[in-house]
């Protein structure tokens, strides 16, 4: 007589229970030499991965947090803008006039105060265009920058150099690393000169990456 292990073909059988099992269910061992047949639960697969949502077995909750990620997005803009700002000289100050809300998804738009809101930790892309113009015709040196609960993020600084009321034009981008209710601004700072700045056209925009 061959040896179990050695059975091929027809000489094979279903394994134990399988006459009587339900459809859809499958046998599990218990580690005691037995088992039974049951339906495959979260518990049986082994989800858990920790360079993804799935940093445990529940996987309705990582698809949640994929599909929150992937609508968390917000922006402000400004359009025809001909009021202009008082700029200090001495520190970065958050430009604040002619704000209107954009689209926006868990995102909170403060469109009075001049900030964006994010709900959750996580990366965010910045994305900002900037139209301005000066309302004197003096030389002067301006900085532009996202700030982070009123205070500027150096890796988006941005300068820029004018001569007269001609209209400019700057872009700030950049990925930032942001905390639950963490506030995003547009700021800006008159490094040398006496003019203030008006700026006319902008669109300030977060969308949540990570």
């Amino acid at each position: 007589m061959p040896l179990h292990k050695n059975l091929t073909g027809t000489e094979l059988h279903e394994p134990k229970g399988a006459d009587s099992a339900t459809s859809g269910t499958f046998y599990k061992a218990n580690g005691a030499g037995s088992g039974s047949w049951s339906a495959l639960t979260g518990t049986d697969v082994a989800l858990a991965d920790a360079g993804t949502y799935f940093t445990t077995d529940n996987v309705e909750a990582a698809l949640q947090q994929e599909g929150l990620i992937r609508s968390t997005y917000g922006g402000m803009y400004i359009t025809a803008n001909t009021t202009s700002e008082t700029a200090t000289g001495s520190a970065y100050d958050t430009w604040t006039t002619g704000w209107v809300q954009g689209t926006a998804s868990n995102i909170t738009v403060n469109t009075g105060s001049g900030y964006l809101l994010v709900p959750a930790t996580g990366v965010y892309l910045l994305n900002t265009s900037i139209s301005f113009y000066q309302d004197a015709g003096s030389a002067a040196v301006w900085l532009f920058a996202a700030a982070q609960n009123g205070t500027q993020i150096t890796k988006t600084v941005c300068s820029h150099t004018t001569s007269g009321t001609d209209t400019q034009t700057i872009n700030l981008t950049g990925l930032l690393s942001l905390t639950a209710n963490d506030q995003v601004s547009l700021v800006y700072n008159r490094t040398s000169g006496t003019p203030d700045p008006i700026i006319n056209y902008c669109n300030f925009v977060l969308n949540r990456i990570t």
